[in-house]
């Protein structure tokens, strides 16, 4: 999440990912009043797709038209590692790389 004036992302949870994410998430959305969500991209570091890129983007379809709000992906490579960097091997680190994700978009969207 980010504070209020959308300029700086810290780590709010990580949901599980099972058939419940959609509504964790738009339950998350709907308690903290967020107007946009961003996804981590996980294509390869040259752009080209992998093996989950097609997953990634039909959860994305699926957050659009669940949750009601835009959704907006931002390359995710080498967060894990940052995270790490910060955090060293805890648990928190898919939090942290949530967050390092978010600031990037945040970050691109004050320019």
């Amino acid at each position: 999440m980010s504070d209020a004036e959308g300029k700086f992302a810290f780590p709010h949870t990580v949901v599980p990912n099972n058939e419940d994410i959609v509504s964790v998430i738009g339950e998350i959305v709907r308690e903290n009043d967020i107007g946009t969500i961003v996804v981590g991209d996980a294509r390869a570091f040259s752009g080209d797709s992998n093996q989950i890129t097609q997953d990634v983007e039909e959860f994305v379809r699926v957050l659009k038209e669940e949750v009601g709000v835009p959704v907006v992906l931002v390359p995710e490579a080498w967060s894990s590692v940052e995270a790490r960097r910060f955090s060293g091997e805890a648990r928190a680190n898919d939090a942290s790389a949530a967050a390092i994700i978010l600031q990037r978009f945040l970050d691109g969207v004050s320019k």
